[in-house]
């Protein structure tokens, strides 16, 4: 993993991370390499990995892949389950994002 630039948060090795067992995802993000973090960005705007696809113009497989390692990186099994504990460390409502209840008032 030498020479994988990473997010820019505080730096900390994935076996230390790991090991120390972290809960939150947000004490994990430093883990995710830049295209992960573009990935992870779309995701929590609620897009489909057809359409990070697109949007980064790399395959559905590669945009697939991504993901596995965000969720694998960051302690999570679905889109909700990441939302949710990001809307729980963030203290933000993301689901308004995923599943397009926002909206005025």
């Amino acid at each position: 993993m030498e020479g994988i630039k990473r997010t820019g948060l505080p730096n900390l090795s994935m076996s230390n991370a790991l090991d120390a067992n972290l809960t939150l995802p947000f004490q994990r993000l430093n883990l995710l390499t830049k295209r992960e973090a573009d990935v992870l960005k779309l995701l929590v705007r609620g897009q489909s990995i057809k359409t990070i696809a697109n949007n980064l113009h790399i395959s559905r497989h590669t945009a697939a892949d991504y993901t596995k390692g965000i969720y694998i990186k960051l302690g999570v099994h679905s889109k909700a389950e990441l939302v949710a504990k990001l809307n729980e460390c963030l203290g933000l409502d993301l689901g308004l994002f995923i599943y397009g209840n926002g909206g005025g008032g």
